[in-house]
């Protein structure tokens, strides 16, 4: 969908032999910043994958279900490339921090694309992430996926989730 909403239509021929089908969803977010409640989600900087022309500094919050974890794959991230004015991830990085801000534990800075398939975990559900752009580099920007990482063990022989 290019909105914030989706019709969906299920047609079944009545019978109650087939399993009917598996959705699953999630939003993805463009602009700059934002807080994020949903327990999987896409995060693409401004303009993405083109380059960002102007100054920005963006906050995300990703929070999800109490008792569960953030487990954040960086897809693609270039937001400097060899040719970028500047010194290496100084004016131009994101940041990830372990908790709800930036007073929180740095899990990391990150700005060039040797950084890609980075994967890092939370260890409460909160995730703070800091987008900084000077708007002179040309890199292409970053594409993150989040998901939540379950960390509750069922034990037993039935039950109901």
């Amino acid at each position: 969908s290019i909105g914030n909403s989706l019709f969906i239509r299920f047609v079944s021929d009545g019978t109650f032999t087939s399993k009917g089908f598996f959705m699953q969803w999630y939003t993805v977010t463009k602009g700059c910043g934002g807080t994020l409640n949903s327990g999987i989600g896409h995060i693409v900087s401004p303009n993405y994958p083109l380059p960002i022309i102007e100054t920005l500094e963006c906050f995300y919050k990703i929070t999800v279900s109490q008792g569960s974890k953030i487990k954040l794959s960086i897809l693609d991230l270039e937001l400097v490339t060899d040719n970028s004015p500047g010194l290496l991830c100084k004016d131009d990085f994101l940041e990830f921090y372990d908790g709800e801000s930036s007073t929180n534990k740095l899990l990391g800075t990150f700005c060039k694309d040797t950084n890609v398939s980075q994967i890092l975990h939370s260890t409460s559900n909160q995730m703070y992430i800091k987008f900084r752009n000077s708007g002179f580099s040309n890199g292409r920007g970053f594409s993150l996926k989040y998901t939540t990482d379950c960390i509750v063990t069922l034990k037993g022989y039935q039950g109901a989730i």
